[in-house]
């Protein structure tokens, strides 16, 4: 790994307001959304395909970050929800919306009330 390319990333990606991402707690979480579906860097992980991954911009209790996730492929994965809330309005940015947490680490799971 060239170590002094990967913190310049880093560093880029801070500067772009990237350096606090959305790690939430189980419960309910009131969420505004700021922005709308990006692609976001790949989760890589030695020896394995790449992960894509989406992103938005979203502020809880005034506080900004972003909520990464994996690029869902069924309706009912994170960014399926997302995705059906935008059909529905027909877009994201400006909407309010609760997210209920439950579990942790990799067995979190997330459901979206409009």
């Amino acid at each position: 790994m060239d170590y002094q390319k990967e913190l310049g990333r880093l560093k880029e990606q801070e500067a772009q307001g990237f350096g606090e991402y959305w790690k939430p707690e189980p419960g309910q979480h009131k969420l505004k959304l700021l922005g709308e579906l990006e692609d976001a860097d790949p989760y890589e992980e030695e020896g394995k395909e790449p992960q894509l991954r989406k992103q938005i911009e979203i502020s809880e209790n005034g506080k900004e970050s972003t909520w990464s996730m994996p690029f869902g492929r069924t309706p009912q994965s994170t960014y399926g929800q997302l995705v059906s809330l935008g059909s529905v309005k027909g877009k994201l940015t400006g909407t309010e919306l609760t997210v209920v947490v439950i579990g942790t680490g990799q067995s979190k799971r997330f459901t979206i009330v409009a």
